[in-house]
C-alpha cells in the first residue's frame, strides 16, 4: 500500500517546502522558518497550515513561479499537478494489495500511502473508517498528504453493505479513479477484449425444491440444541443459495442472510464448546 521509499522521500521534500512557503506567505506560525521547525509542529498546527494552503490554492502557482527551494523542472511539474487536489472527508472502505479504497460521495479512489501503510493508523478490523485528509496526484498515482484525521463514527451493517455495493459497481464499470492528473493514461493498462458471455445454468428450480424440503426440518420438543441450530443453519444456507442464484443478486439481501448464517455458526460453536 506504499509508494517506494525514494518516491515517498521526494514527495515529502516537495510537500514540506510548499507548506513552508505557505507559512511564510500567510504568517500563520511566524517562528516556523525552516523545514526542521515545520516537522516539529504539532499535528493540529500542521493541519491548520495545510488547510491554509487549500483555501488559497493560488499559492501553488506562486510557489512554482518563485521556486524558492530551487527545484528542477521535473520536480516543479509534480507540484503543478497538486492544483488538482481533492480534500475533505472520505471513507476508507477497504485495503487492497497495493492501494486503499477511499470513497467520497459518488467517487471512488485508489490511494497509496507514504512511509507507513494505512493499517498502521486504521486497522483492517476498524474499516470502514471516516477520515479527513487531502488526496494529491503523484507520478500518475494518488497519494495522501500524510495527515489523516480520524472521525469517531461507526457504521451499521446496512451502510457498510451499500459501501461494498458501491465499490463493486464502480469496479465493474471501470470507473475507479487512479490518477488526478488530467488526461493521464497508465501505459501499463491495455484494453481488454470483451468476452462473450458464458451461459450459466439456472439452479433456481432445484434450490426451490431444496428449500421446500428443508422447511420440513423441525426439531421436536426436547431435541438437542445442536440439532435445532443445525436445522436453522441448513435453511439459512439454502436461502443464501437462493439469493445468489438470482439473475441480479441483491447485495443487501445477501449480507442480511450472511448475518443470520454467521449468528447460527456462533451458536453452534458455543454448543460444541460447552459439550467438550
Amino acid at each position: 500500500m506504499n509508494i517506494p521509499e525514494e518516491e515517498a522521500s521526494l514527495f515529502l521534500k516537495l510537500w514540506l517546502e510548499l507548506l513552508l512557503f505557505t507559512n511564510k506567505e500567510v504568517s500563520l506560525f511566524p517562528d516556523c522558518q525552516t523545514i526542521e521547525q515545520l516537522k516539529y509542529l504539532e499535528l493540529n498546527d500542521r493541519m491548520a497550515l495545510r488547510d491554509a494552503l487549500l483555501t488559497r490554492p493560488e499559492l501553488i502557482g506562486r510557489f512554482v513561479l518563485k521556486n524558492p527551494a530551487g527545484f528542477d523542472e521535473g520536480e516543479l511539474s509534480i507540484v503543478r499537478t497538486w492544483r488538482n487536489f481533492v480534500a475533505g472527508d472520505f471513507i476508507i472502505e477497504r485495503y487492497l494489495a497495493r492501494n486503499a479504497i477511499f470513497i467520497k460521495e459518488a467517487m471512488v479512489y485508489k490511494v497509496l500511502a507514504l512511509n507507513d501503510p494505512f493499517d498502521h493508523f486504521v486497522g483492517k478490523e476498524e474499516l470502514p473508517a471516516y477520515v479527513n485528509t487531502v488526496l494529491l496526484p503523484f507520478k500518475g498515482q494518488i497519494v495522501y498528504d500524510g495527515l489523516l484525521g480520524l472521525h469517531n463514527i461507526r457504521f451499521g451493517g446496512g451502510f457498510r453493505a451499500r459501501l461494498r455495493e458501491q465499490y463493486s459497481h464502480v469496479k465493474r464499470s471501470g470507473q475507479i479513479i487512479e490518477s488526478l492528473e488530467p488526461g493521464y493514461v497508465d501505459p501499463a493498462r491495455r484494453p481488454v477484449p470483451a468476452r462473450s458471455p458464458v451461459p450459466v445454468r439456472d439452479w433456481r428450480p432445484e434450490i426451490e425444491a431444496l428449500l421446500e424440503q428443508a422447511q420440513k426440518l423441525k426439531a421436536e420438543r426436547g431435541a438437542p440444541e445442536l440439532q435445532r441450530e443445525m436445522f436453522k443453519l441448513v435453511k439459512t444456507t439454502i436461502e443464501m443459495a437462493q439469493h445468489a442464484a438470482a439473475a441480479q443478486p441483491e447485495m443487501d439481501s445477501l449480507w442480511d442472510v450472511f448475518g443470520k448464517m454467521n449468528r447460527s455458526m456462533r451458536k453452534i460453536f458455543k454448543v460444541l464448546e460447552s459439550a467438550e
